[in-house]
C-alpha cells in the first residue's frame, strides 16, 4: 500500500488567503490528480484559471505546472515539514487570455484592412 502524503491547500484570491483545507492522498499522485482534487474541493471556484504554488526555504512562491515540478517541490517541501503546504491562486487575466484576446482583435483589424481597397 502507498504511503499516504498530507496536504493543505490555501485558496488565494486578489493576494488575500481565502480558505485552507487539509487532505490526504498516496504518494503516488500527479500534477493532474491534484488539478482534480483542487477542483473538487473548491468547487465554487468553477472553470476559473488557477496556478499551484509551494515556498521554497528563501520564502519564494514557487509554480507547480508539471509532474517534474510536482515532484522536486514534495522533495524540498519533505525537508521542512510532514504536511505539504500548496498554494492556490486564483488567475484573473491570465496572460494567455490577453494574448488570444489581442490576437483575434489583430485578425480583425487585418481582415478590415484587406477588404478595403
Amino acid at each position: 500500500m502507498a504511503e499516504l502524503l498530507q496536504f493543505k491547500l490555501y485558496l488565494n484570491i486578489g493576494g488575500k488567503q481565502k480558505e485552507v483545507r487539509r487532505f490526504s492522498c498516496d504518494s503516488n499522485t500527479d500534477v493532474g490528480r491534484l488539478n482534480i482534487h483542487i477542483k473538487e474541493t473548491f468547487p465554487h471556484l468553477g472553470e476559473q484559471e488557477f496556478v499551484m504554488k509551494w515556498e521554497d526555504e528563501e520564502g519564494d512562491k514557487v509554480d507547480i505546472t508539471s509532474q517534474q515540478e510536482l515532484v522536486l517541490a514534495l522533495q524540498e517541501m519533505k525537508k521542512i515539514c510532514s504536511v505539504y503546504k500548496i498554494h492556490v491562486q486564483l488567475l484573473e487575466n491570465p496572460w494567455w487570455k490577453q494574448v488570444s484576446v489581442h490576437f483575434r482583435s489583430w485578425q480583425r483589424i487585418k481582415q478590415r484592412s484587406c477588404i478595403k481597397t
